[in-house]
Order: structure tokens, then sequence, then C-alpha cells
């Protein structure tokens, strides 16, 4: 835990800023695992500026949305 106190937040915005915009690569390539990492902007991170979330494409979403239910329906 000590370790964790002393971790500075802006170090974990910027490690959960990649994860979201991670996940998002995973749902747009259908889980396959061949997609390119994507880099988050410096535009996020300048100025001390970073957001709780970022705005996820509605076409990843609903792509996402819709795997979701099929997976769900075959485990029922």
């Amino acid at each position: 835990m000590a370790a964790f106190n002393m971790l500075p937040s802006r170090t974990l915005d910027k490690c959960f800023l990649t994860f979201q915009k991670v996940m998002e690569c995973i749902i747009r390539h259908a889980s396959d695992n061949n997609c390119r990492l994507p880099r988050v902007s410096k535009l996020y991170i300048k100025n001390g500026f970073i957001p709780s979330s970022i705005v996820c494409d509605a076409a990843v979403y609903a792509n996402g949305t819709t795997a979701l239910m099929q997976m769900q329906n075959n485990l029922a």
C-alpha cells in the first residue's frame, strides 16, 4: 500500500487513459490480437489536463454492445 500511495496520480491517469484506448482498439478489431496499440495524444496530457474518460467512436461502441449481447445469448 505504501508504494501505491507514493505513485503520482498523474501516472495512474495516463495508464487509465491508455487502457481505455486499448480497450477501444480491441473492440474495434473484434478481439483480434493484431491491432496496433494506440498512442494517447500528448494533447490530453499537455498543461496538466488529463480527462477522466475519453469518447469512444459510436460505431465501435455499437459493435461492442452487439458482440456482448451475442455472447450473452450464446451462454443462455
